[in-house]
Formats: structure tokens, sequence, C-alpha cells
């Protein structure tokens, strides 16, 4: 059932048609969250972790084959910031991109919100910001530096790779159990 919730929200985003540049990974997606948090009552915090990392994925796909400079420094900041305002002059598929981060991550408050965390989305939404950010620090450096897509790629796996695997492993203390508090954060 869960699964199917999972599929039914990606199929409405219509991936193929609104980000043509993006690759199709919701499976991907979702297993890598399974491995880590298979048994029933994470149920919940499967499905948010998987959406949220599906997004992640269309806004990798965004800053590596689809985005200019111009659009990526706005879009950026309206990362960080959490500001609306500054997409608005955007593609159509980044301001959706935006959207679908934000709808994210109204959803991931409401869940810590009934679950008596309403503190943890600071701190979901601060880790994102960081991997956005250096996201966009790495194209900034390959851009400056002039080298090729098809290196780049090779060459930006390793900074990147480092960020993800730290929210990967750091996301879900968010998402499941009540395994923090505030004071872990301090």
């Amino acid at each position: 059932k869960l699964e199917l919730l999972i599929y039914r929200w990606w199929v409405d985003l219509d991936v193929a048609t609104n980000f043509k540049y993006a690759r199709d990974r919701i499976a991907e997606c979702y297993l890598w969250v399974m491995g880590m948090y298979f048994e029933p009552k994470y149920s919940q915090g499967r499905r948010l972790l998987t959406k949220l990392i599906a997004v992640m994925s269309l806004g990798d796909d965004t800053y590596d084959n689809y985005a200019t400079y111009e659009e990526l420094v706005p879009f950026t900041e309206a990362i960080e910031r959490w500001d609306i305002n500054l997409v608005s002059n955007l593609p159509e598929c980044m301001q959706r991109l935006y959207a679908l981060y934000r709808d994210s991550f109204d959803e991931i408050e409401e869940a810590f919100a009934a679950d008596g965390r309403p503190f943890a989305i600071v701190y979901a939404k601060k880790a994102v910001s960081i991997y956005i950010l250096c996201t966009f620090v790495e194209y900034d450096l390959v851009r400056k530096i002039g080298i090729g897509r098809r290196r780049m790629r090779k060459e930006r796996k390793i900074g990147r790779r480092e960020v993800f695997q730290l929210i990967i492993r750091t996301e879900p203390l968010n998402f499941f159990d009540n395994l923090i508090n505030t004071n872990v954060f301090l």
C-alpha cells in the first residue's frame, strides 16, 4: 500500500513531461530508504524520506543537466532562505521543483508536529539547504575552471556524494522513532 502511494505521487508529478531532463529514480530512492528502515513501524518515515530523496534527485538533475548559472543563483538562494519570491522569474520546471521542496517540507513538518517534534523541521531543512549550496558551489567552481560536462560529472561526485551521505545518515534521525530531542542539536 505504501509503495503504491509513493508511486502514485511520482506518477502525478509527471516527471517525463515536467522534468524532461531528469532521471526516473523513484524505485531506487525507495530501495535506499527501505534498505535502512524496513520494519513496518517506520512506514510513514519511509514514505516521507523517499519523497524527499526523490525531490533531491530532481534537484540534482536540474543542476547537472538543465539550469544555467543565472538560473541557479536565485534558485539556490530561494532554497537557502525558503523564499518563494526568488523563483518567480525562473523557468516553470524550476518553479515546480521549488514547490516540490516546499510541499515535501510542509508534509514533513506536519508529521514532526504530530509526533511532538516540531523543532526537527529546522534541522531537516538546514541539511537540505547545505546540500543545495554544496551543489551550487561545485557547479560554480566547475564553470570557472571550464572543464567539460563529462569530466565535471566524474570529478564532482566525490564532494557532493559525501554531503548526500551525511544527509542520508542524519535525516533518518528526524524521521524514525523519537530518537532525537532538542538537546541532540545543541
